[in-house]
Parts: structure tokens; sequence; C-alpha cells
């Protein structure tokens, strides 16, 4: 039997040796130096663990070293993280750069790419599948509201409260890295439907670009594993809400008193409300989709069939969806669409499902009339979400927060402040910060002249320490002094403006390729047609200014124009000029003797100085249709007919 023994562990460590060697043939283009140092470290100390029973000094020595190569891996991802992350910032220099990570990402969130991490970093467990947790309802515009929900199986595991649902057959997952807990919303992308992975996208957009305290952040994107035929998946790293969705937390073993609750549907509201600010509506407002951390504090999640209403200017919408239940009735009208008005129908009906699920204890006149209020048939008779978070139902909740008092972080600062203040930050990983406004402005201040786009808690620079989502400019109107709010909003005014400029100068250059490219591709004289329509627009209907030669796009009511710099614009060379027949003028009274003297000036303007809009604009298309009229004539016959249909609409008399 021991003979039987010794030979069963060797074929043992013969095998696993073999699964080794296999694994590195596998893996050699890929793998660093580090994690192969930690597979065998991990084999050897299987093994010893297996043949020296009674040597426990050996196997301690063993996972020594194990412990050493695991942390050796780590500091390697992590510079390889760093590396990859620094290389990213210039992907628009260097497209090559973006086989790192996944295409057609937007550039908003290429920071949040990690393209380091995967399933194996975070020893996750399955949590649920987010689709079995939806009970939709669809509704066709064009046709009648079909009330019947699709159902699937629910597959909750291991006793833990669904995190979240999302983009369908999502799954999400527990794991742990460097000892904080994490959710994972995993999405399987076939090759064939990129329409999945732009819905992916999406979400997470939306997650990133509205930052609020009370919705759910996104922290990263990776790929979950490899892909497989034509399989990919792709992971969400959100995190973790120890007490799950609200209605698991209404009727567990920790439930809220009735201020924690009132406290939570009120961060809610806020939530809502700043949603809608963006023009954002939600579409499946549902306790299932509140979520509740180890504080009380509620998160708003699940945004994969939210509507930007900024976005919808040109599309229609096709179909509205929602959770049955909690759909506004004008939704099953045709041509309806989902509006602000409809979310807070489904929250009004959020708030009557919690009740159902407390004692009558917590069930006021207050808060009756706040759910008969927010679920009327008129949508036009509901409430906004900051109306009804100023409804007496909350009033108690709002005085609660004015009562309580902080100690500021800051540690040169002294006393405590009640909580209105100041400023408490997001942060998920304990007791939230509070800074008082004397503090914050002055860090306001600072990370305005470090060049800081977004203002985050002073504690968050200390790593591990904080990790909060940033300051909303709301929060900052109210927690800052005047002072320092607007010479933050300025600053941050003027980041956009030029990061528009930049986008303006991208696409530009896009289209101009574009257009080069299409011109190679044409005969010679559908580009002298075109060439000549472009210099009729851009040079012969625009005016200039005489000075700096740049187009003139304002008229101040005047007629002796000053070339001054238009808001956003770093151009205007303040040269004076006749805005009648554009002569150059020296100073600002030569401009005036020569605008009220000018032989261009038309008939029946009595106030050469002062003209009427109207009559300043027909003298100006009168000369530009005479330019043009005199650039035809220029032209061989057979281009100057096909020139004229094309330009025609710029004018109101046709063209000889």
């Amino acid at each position: 039997m021991t003979q039987c023994k010794a030979v069963l562990e060797d074929a043992r460590d013969e095998h696993e040796d073999c699964e080794l060697s296999c694994k590195r043939a596998r893996r050699r283009c890929r793998d660093s130096p580090e994690e192969e140092a930690q597979q065998e470290q991990e084999l050897r100390c299987r093994k010893a663990r297996r043949r020296n029973r009674d040597s426990p000094e050996e196997v301690a020595r063993l996972e020594q070293e194990l412990s050493q190569a695991r942390a050796d891996l780590a500091m390697a991802k992590q510079r390889k993280r760093a590396a990859l992350t620094a290389l990213m910032a210039h992907h628009q220099s260097f497209p090559e750069l973006l086989r790192h990570m996944e295409q057609g990402m937007p550039d908003e969130l290429v920071p949040l790419w990690d393209p380091i991490s995967s399933r194996d970093d975070f020893e996750p467990r399955l949590m649920m599948e987010s689709a079995g947790n939806r009970h939709k309802a669809r509704a066709r515009v064009c046709g009648r509201l079909s009330l019947t929900p699709t159902r699937t199986s629910e597959n909750t595991r291991g006793g833990i409260p669904p995190f979240s649902s999302g983009v369908r057959g999502s799954e999400v997952y527990q794991g742990h890295q460097g000892g904080v807990t994490y959710a994972f919303k995993v999405f399987e992308v076939p090759e064939e439907n990129p329409e999945r992975l732009r819905m992916i996208w999406r979400e997470a957009s939306l997650l990133r670009r509205l930052q609020h305290p009370a919705i759910v952040p996104v922290l990263g994107l990776f790929f979950w594993q490899p892909a497989d035929h034509g399989l990919q998946r792709i992971a969400m790293k959100l995190p973790f809400y120890e007490h799950g969705q609200l209605s698991s937390w209404v009727r567990g073993d920790a439930a809220p008193d009735d201020m924690a609750l009132r406290l939570a549907l009120l961060r809610v509201l806020e939530a809502v409300a700043h949603l809608h600010w963006n023009g954002i509506v939600h579409c499946d407002i549902k306790p299932e989709n509140i979520l509740v951390d180890s504080l009380g504090r509620s998160f708003l999640a699940d945004f994969d069939i939210s509507i930007d209403s900024a976005a919808r200017t040109t599309m229609a919408i096709t179909h509205v969806e929602g959770t049955l239940g909690y759909l506004a009735p004008e939704l099953g009208r045709d041509g309806a669409c989902p509006t602000p008005a409809t979310d807070m129908f489904a929250f009004g009906k959020t708030v009557e499902a919690l009740l159902a699920m407390v004692d009558e204890e917590f069930i006021s006149a207050e808060v009756v009339d706040l759910v008969q209020c927010l679920t009327l048939n008129y949508p036009g008779g509901r409430p906004s979400a900051a109306q009804a978070s100023r409804h007496p139902y909350f009033t108690a909740a709002a005085a609660w927060r004015m009562g309580e008092s902080r100690t500021c972080v800051i540690g040169a600062c002294k006393g405590r402040w009640q909580l209105v203040e100041g400023l408490e930050c997001s942060n998920r990983q304990g007791a939230p910060h509070f800074v008082c406004r004397e503090c914050l402005s002055r860090h306001c201040d600072a990370e305005v002249d470090a060049n800081k786009e977004q203002i985050c808690c002073p504690v968050s620079k200390m790593v591990g320490k904080c990790d909060s989502m940033p300051y909303t400019d709301t929060e900052l109107a109210q927690g800052v002094s005047e002072a320092a709010f607007q010479r933050y909003f300025h600053a941050r005014i003027k980041r956009k403006e030029a990061q528009v400029v930049q986008e303006i100068d991208d696409q530009n250059k896009v289209w101009r390729t574009a257009e080069l490219e299409k011109m190679r591709a044409q005969d010679e004289e559908t580009r002298t047609v075109e060439a000549a329509q472009r210099h009729i627009e851009e040079t012969l209907l625009n005016f200039f200014c005489p000075h700096c030669h740049r187009a003139i796009i304002d008229w101040d009511a005047c007629s002796a124009v000053q070339h001054v710099p238009q808001r956003g614009a770093g151009h205007g060379c303040r040269g004076y000029f006749c805005g009648w027949c554009s002569q150059a003028c020296n100073d600002r009274a030569d401009a005036h003797r020569h605008a009220a003297q000018c032989p261009s000036i038309p008939e029946g303007v009595a106030d050469p100085l002062f003209p009427s809009q109207e009559q300043y604009k027909r003298a100006h298309d009168s000369i530009k249709q005479q330019r043009v009229q005199e650039y035809l004539q220029g032209l061989q016959e057979k281009i100057r007919q096909k020139l004229k249909p094309k330009i025609a609409h710029h004018f109101d008399r046709p063209l000889l």
C-alpha cells in the first residue's frame, strides 16, 4: 500500500509538471516572468505539503517564498498597468496603442480601461444573472402597449442579495482586491453583435458623465477573460454595496428606521434631479435599482435603458421599456416617450412598493400624500424631483441634516461645524470626510491653480484613504464661498471651450480628409464646380476685416465697424472699417466720417451710421449677389450652368 501511494504521488507530480510546461508554452509570449515564478512556486508548495507533512519548516519556507512571488507579480502588474495607462493618454496621436484596449471605445472611457486585470485577480463568485431579475414591459410607440412581461428564471446563488440588473444577459459577480470588495457586471459580446458593445459603452459613458454622490460610479473596464470562439466578455468594475437592493434592506435584519428610510429616498430624489438637470431620463426607477451601502446611503443604478434627451433630437424612439408596475400610464399611448414626469411616476410607485414592506408606523399622512402627488395620471400635475425633495415628508430629514455637526478633516481647522456649513464627500471605503466652507474654498482655489478639472475630497490625495467621487457643481456652489466658486466655474468653462475647439478641429480634420479622398475620385469638371461653389460660399458670401482678413460674423448696429474678439475666440484685431464698402479706416472718428458719406450707401437709408438691420442686410445681400454675378461671368458656360442650382438658395433674387 505504501509503495502504491508513493507511485501515485510521483504520477501526480509528473502530471502537474506536464501541465505547467503546457501553460508555459501557451503563454510564453504574453506572461511575465513574475507570473511564471508564482506558478512554479505554487507547484513546489503543493508538493511540499504532500511529501513533507512531517517537515513544517520546509513548508513554511516555501509558503514564504510563494507570498513573495505573489507580491512580485502584483508589483509587476501594477508597473505594467501604469505604463499602459500613460500610453493610452496619447492614443489619438498614436492609434497603434489601441491594440491594448477594446476597439470603438469612446475617448471619455479610455482612462477607465484596464488592459491588465482579469477575473483571476479578484477571486469572484457569481451573485446573479441580471437578465433573470428583469420583468420588463415593452411598448411599441406605433402600436398598443403590451402588458405581458417577459419572465426568465432568477439565478441567485449563495444567499447573496442581487446587486443590480443591467444590459440583458449580463452577470454580476462579487470579488476582492487589496482587501476591498467590488461588484462586476460581466457582459457577453458576440462578434456578430456590435450593437451590444455600443450599449455597454453607452451605459458606462452615462455613469462616467453623470458623476453624483448618489449615483453608482463605474470604477473600471477590462476583459473578464480572453475571447473564446468569437465571444468576448467585458467586465464593468463597480462598488459593492453591503445592504444590496433597497427592497432587501427594508425587509432584512438591518432594516432602517423611519428617518433612515426618508434620508435614503431623499438621496435618490437628489440623484434623479441631477439626471433630469443633465437631460437624462432614467426610465427604470424601482426598489431593485436602488442600492444601499453599509452606512445606509442609497445609490441609483442600472442605466442601460436610460434616454439622453439631448441626443434624441433627430432620432425617433421606436419602443419604450421599463418594469411592469412602474410604467406611467401615458407610456401606453401611441407616440409616447419617456420624460422626467414618467420617472417621477416610477419613483412614486417605488415609495408605494416600500410602504407594503414596512410596519404601519412608517405610513404617515405625509408619505401617502407624496405617493398620491407622484402617481397622478396627468403628467403635468406631478412634481419635479427638485419640488418633491421639498415635500413635507422630507422636512424632518432635511432638518436632521441641518442639525448634524461635524469636525473638519483639515487638521489645522478647530471646532465643530454644522453639516450645512461645509461638504461631506462620498467616500465608499468608510465614513465620509467633512470639510468646512472656509477650508474647502482654499482647497478649491488650490486645485484651480493646479489646473484640475474637478475638485475632489482633500483626503483622496492620500492613497487608500478615500475613493469618493468629485464634488458636483451644485455641491460646490453651496459649499464654498462665492468668489471661490466663480473662479472655479470660469476656469471650468474655459477648459470646456478649449475641449470643444479641439473636438471641432479634430472633426474638421476628419471631414477635410474625407472630402479630399472624394475629390480625388471625381472628374476634373466636378472638382471645378465644387471648388467654385466653395469659393463662393467661403469667400464671396462673407465679409472680411480689411486689416487682418478674418471673417466678420456679428453686426453691432453701427456701420462704422470695429473688429473685436468674439466670446470664446482668441482673435480680433480691433481695427476700424466701413460697414458699407469694407474700406479700412485709421481710427474710430475716421470710420464714422467715411461710413456717413460712403458712396456705397443704398438709396432710402435715412441714417447711414445706424441703419436698421433689414436695411443693412438688404444692402449686403445686394453686394454679395453682385460679387457672385461678376465671378460667374468669368466661368465656362457648362460650369456656370451646373453651379447655379447649387448656390441659388443663398439669394432672394434669381441669378442672371
